[in-house]
């Protein structure tokens, strides 16, 4: 805008922002269609304020419009009321700007027109008992207004009617000294709209004006002006229409006067003008009057539920919105800031919170949202320098470390949390609530759990995961079941804003903890919170976390419990469904792309050529019957390789099975020869059966239960042996097949390295006399070998078996019931006296079953004879039977594998 004289406002203590009304009115109109609207805020607390600036043109000094401009800004210095325009600070130069600031008004026709049709009929009849007032008061001064207009009354934020306009206010009694306004009055009065002046004004009876009521006219144009006011609400209410019939009389001695109208209209003794009357004298009074007067109102609007519980208010009955936001709201901020001050009673202090926060609560629902046109603007404006003063209000009772005000403060503070800023909300009230956790009172830490629900969501990361989130833990084991009731509804309303990882590591353990409580109540809400939570949590959790609990409460003996688990395990089986077609869909939709892929690479690569199935090795050949020293030692070759292979692979095979005793039947590819009872050893070379040291078995070989000591495992490996013409004396008999007994009963040969002569044993009806037989036969056999071997090659060493004890010549070959650890080496030593024996393990060695055999167990050693009886006729015996019979004949005893 543009100052008149200048570029700029001269008001030292407003700030004129914009324009509302900007008006240019003749010279010879009077000043109130002159006055320009303009939009300021005070410089000091940012206040709303409204400032009137006249437009002038240069000489212009004796016009209607700056005489009346002028009589106007002087009579508002004068008149001091709270339904009169107020005067804040003003410019008057001579021959320069003219101009005043004012409160945060907007003119009537303006304000009819944006809320007229919507407005709350209590706003009219409190905006007409103001300008009754305001008239009231006026006509007091013996002032007519001589210009009552709807220009001339202007409408606050709060409602309230405030009177302006007084270009042509004057004393109407001609005898009054220094009356120039009479003067004015009567040459200017013509220029009012002629609906608002009187019958008497119209036709210039001064006389009777004079010798009539004081203002009489006023009130003949304040019954036009209602009339106006109410006529987009199809006329005035009953009670105040018959005063309005009656003050538009044509005769002004009839008419009555504001006063009586006041005293006398039913409308204007309502209780809500009785409320916004108190309220308007209240500052009046007393801390404890203002305490007092809050206090009647709270309870006076108060409302609970049927159950008896407390709810929202109805304070809006009991006043009009605009009326409770800037009227009620300053007051009562005003009265909590004197009641907080340090050093105050605390029981004053205590009883101003209790009255003042549900009154609060209240307004804040009250409060616009957005402003939805120009002058809208203006009232949002008003109304965030409102919410201004409740944060401010809000964070001095929060953080108060009363038990008392905290409570209060808690129960309220949900509605109160969108105030306030996110920085306050972190830095102070989240450690200021925290203190309610600690409370030994059970509501308490309830109001406070209930509390952080309201700011979680604009808590900070590190606040809300690693703070709260860790303390609401604690309460799911609280001792009150409400507390752990409202702990899962926690969860529940604050699952949404939480991050996956957290809503899985706290919301879905304490859901499921829920639904085994003790308590049914517990148990429902966290079905409840499952329920409404069921898009939130994978489906994978769905099917193997919730779903296994929420079975039993189909059947949970609380019928409000059933009633809710069961649809909630059909939504969650239909998220785990939904889950598996997607799965299929994924599946078979990955296979048609490999399909494709593979048609698309046929062609360019070369068809691929099935390597041949591995076939079947078969057994190795039956060794011919050597005839010559170097064909048998090609025997005691092939022998020991194939005893060092067999071992190897079974030794293996042991040790793949945890150290399990295995045992297998050999299988060949040819069929297995009928049973025959008689010698293994059917080609009579001392052998036993050569078949046995075919292949590996082919049968799997399954471990049997091991035992509780391992044995050591060690490999043999054989050890080319010197040529040696031992075996020149062996027959061509062929072998014969084993019988079937005879092969269940054949162990490993006990020289597998060729280096013995078997001899020849008769034959004895007795198992015990036999075994004894064949050890003599054996030690004989060994010495006479070695007396030949010396003999026919002496510059060969020949490698010998470690020298036997005494008691039966072979000593312990560590063969035991499991595969040697070692590679024994093959090499001769003279016979060690003082060798130990190992204790027998009580198995039997049998390559012909898979290495070892628990079943068969060495006979007792007969009672009748001693072991050196024994060996002695066992001694002869095998000498004379030597000489007697050839050795392809010798039986082939299997009892003298026993002793392994």
């Amino acid at each position: 805008m543009r100052w008149f004289g200048g570029g700029g406002s001269a008001l030292a203590d407003h700030a004129v922002k914009e324009a509302v009304f900007e008006k240019s009115g003749s010279d010879g109109a009077l000043a109130t269609q002159s006055w320009g609207q303009f939009a300021a805020l005070h410089k000091k607390d940012e206040s709303g304020a409204t400032v009137f600036q006249l437009s002038r043109n240069k000489g212009d000094e004796q016009s209607v419009k700056v005489q009346s401009a002028r009589r106007c800004v002087k009579l508002t210095k004068i008149l001091r009321h709270p339904c009169v325009l107020p005067y804040r600070e003003g410019v008057e130069k001579d021959g320069g700007e003219i101009s005043f600031a004012t409160d945060e008004v907007l003119p009537l026709p303006a304000w009819l027109e944006r809320y007229g049709k919507d407005a709350d009929p209590r706003t009219l009849a409190w905006g007409a008992r103001c300008v009754l007032q305001a008239l009231s008061f006026l006509h007091s001064t013996k002032r007519c207004h001589g210009s009552l207009t709807p220009d001339s009354i202007y409408v606050t934020a709060a409602g309230d009617w405030k009177l302006w306009g007084f270009e042509l206010a004057t004393s109407l009694d001609p005898l009054e000294p220094n009356n120039e306004g009479l003067g004015f009055f009567r040459a200017h009065e013509s220029l009012v709209d002629d609906r608002y002046r009187a019958p008497e004004r119209k036709r210039n009876d001064w006389e009777g004006m004079s010798q009539n009521k004081v203002g009489a006219s006023d009130v003949w144009a304040l019954s036009a002006l209602l009339e106006t006011a109410y006529s987009n609400r199809g006329g005035a209410p009953r009670e105040l229409a018959v005063w309005l019939k009656r003050a538009s009389n044509p005769q002004p001695e009839k008419r009555p006067s504001c006063d009586q109208i006041l005293r006398g209209c039913p409308l204007f003794r309502g209780g809500t003008l009785k409320e916004l009357t108190g309220l308007q004298d209240l500052s009046a009074t007393s801390l404890e009057d203002q305490i007092a007067f809050y206090k009647n109102l709270h309870e006076t609007t108060m409302r609970t539920t049927p159950d008896g519980q407390p709810c929202r208010g109805a304070l809006d009955e009991a006043l009009f919105r605009g009326a409770c936001v800037h009227k009620l709201l300053p007051k009562l901020l005003a009265t909590l800031e004197i009641a907080l001050k340090e050093g105050g009673d605390v029981q004053v202090r205590r009883a101003a919170v209790a009255c003042a926060l549900p009154l609060l609560v209240q307004i804040v629902e009250m409060l616009d949202k957005e402003a939805d046109d120009s002058l809208g603007k203006y009232a949002q404006a008003a109304e965030k320098r409102v919410v201004k003063g409740i944060v401010e209000a809000l964070e001095t009772v929060l953080i108060i470390k009363d038990p008392f005000i905290r409570f209060e403060a808690l129960k309220r503070v949900d509605a109160l949390a969108p105030l306030l800023t996110e920085n306050y909300v972190n830095r102070k009230l989240f450690d200021a609530l925290l203190l309610g956790f600690g409370d030994k009172n059970d509501d308490a830490r309830l109001l406070t759990l209930m509390g952080m629900l309201a700011i979680a969501p604009r808590l900070s990361e590190k606040n809300r995961s690693d703070r709260l989130l860790r303390v609401v833990k604690r309460l799911e084991s609280d001792r009150s079941p409400k507390i752990r009731t409202n702990v899962v509804i926690f969860y529940g309303r604050l699952a949404p804003d939480l991050p996956d990882n957290l809503r899985t590591k706290h919301a879905l353990p304490a859901f499921v903890k829920a639904l085994e409580d003790k308590v049914p109540f517990v148990r429902m809400a966290a079905v409840r919170a499952l329920g409404a939570c069921r898009d939130e949590f994978a489906p994978v959790y769905a099917a193997r976390l919730v779903a296994p609990k929420l079975v039993p409460l189909a059947l949970d003996p609380a019928k409000p419990v059933r009633d809710a688990a069961v649809p909630c395990l059909e939504a969650y089986l239909a998220v785990v469904r939904k889950a598996a077609e997607e799965m299929t869909r994924q599946e078979e939709a990955r296979a048609k792309q490999e399909a494709a892929k593979r048609q698309a690479e046929t062609p360019q690569k070369a068809p691929r050529q099935q390597a041949p199935p591995p076939q079947q090795q078969a057994p190795p050949p039956a060794p011919e019957e050597p005839t010559s020293p170097s064909a048998g030692w090609g025997l005691a070759s092939w022998a020991g390789a194939a005893a060092s292979n067999a071992l190897g692979k079974v030794a293996s095979a042991a040790s793949e099975a945890a150290a399990g005793l295995a045992s297998a039947e050999d299988v060949t590819d040819e069929a297995p020869p009928p049973p025959r009872k008689g010698s293994i050893d059917g080609d009579g070379d001392g052998w036993g059966d050569d078949d046995a040291w075919g292949d590996v078995p082919a049968k799997k070989v399954e471990p049997t239960k091991a035992s509780p000591k391992k044995p050591a495992v060690r490999k043999v490996s054989p050890r080319k042996p010197p040529k040696d013409d031992f075996f020149d004396s062996w027959g061509d008999d062929q072998p014969a097949k084993p019988s079937r007994v005879a092969a269940a009963a054949e162990d490993e040969d006990d020289d597998p390295w060729g280096t013995k002569e078997p001899v020849p044993v008769a034959k004895k009806p007795s198992v015990e006399d036999r075994r004894a037989q064949r050890r003599a036969e054996l030690e004989a056999k060994r010495k006479a070998r070695a007396a030949q071997r010396a003999a026919s090659k002496p510059s060969i060493t020949k490698a010998a078996p470690p020298a036997p004890p005494a008691d039966d010549g072979w000593g312990d070959d560590a063969w035991g019931d499991d595969v040697p650890a070692k590679p024994v080496a093959l090499k001769s030593s003279p016979k060690k006296p003082g060798r130990k024996t190992l204790p027998k393990k009580g198995g039997t060695l049998s390559l012909s079953k898979g290495m070892f055999s628990k079943d068969q167990k060495a006979a007792p050693p007969p009672k009748a004879k001693t072991e050196e009886q024994i060996k002695a006729e066992k001694l002869k015996a095998a000498a004379a039977a030597m000489k007697a019979a050839p050795v392809s004949k010798l039986p082939a005893d299997d009892s003298m594998w026993d002793d392994f």
